[in-house]
């Protein structure tokens, strides 16, 4: 597998503010993803119908789009307060997953 390593930023749309959105598109497959989390030991759970991958590490769950890397940390609220952007799996877990201290 061929990892994300930069933003692949592209137009989405323009919003009722007139506002240009952009969304990342990772390239990565869900093939890919699930491969790469085993190869790492890394547990999840696959939520197919929204492209959507739940990710256990430590005492912490992790939802993570593959499509887009687009990622938060499970809460109580749904929906997450806050989605972060990733380039790609090997970059959320390096950066955000395992890289986490404490």
């Amino acid at each position: 597998m061929k990892h994300t390593e930069e933003y692949n930023w592209s137009h989405s749309r323009t919003n009722s503010n007139g506002e240009e959105i952009f969304r990342h598109d990772t390239n990565e497959s869900r093939e890919d993803v699930i491969g790469y989390l085993e190869e790492q030991e890394i547990k999840y759970e696959r939520k197919d119908g929204a492209s959507m991958l739940w990710i256990f590490y430590g005492n912490k769950e992790y939802m993570y789009y593959y499509t887009t890397g687009r990622w938060a940390v499970k809460s109580r609220g749904w929906p997450p307060i806050k989605h972060y952007r990733a380039k790609g799996i090997k970059d959320f877990l390096d950066r955000f997953v395992l890289n986490e201290e404490g």
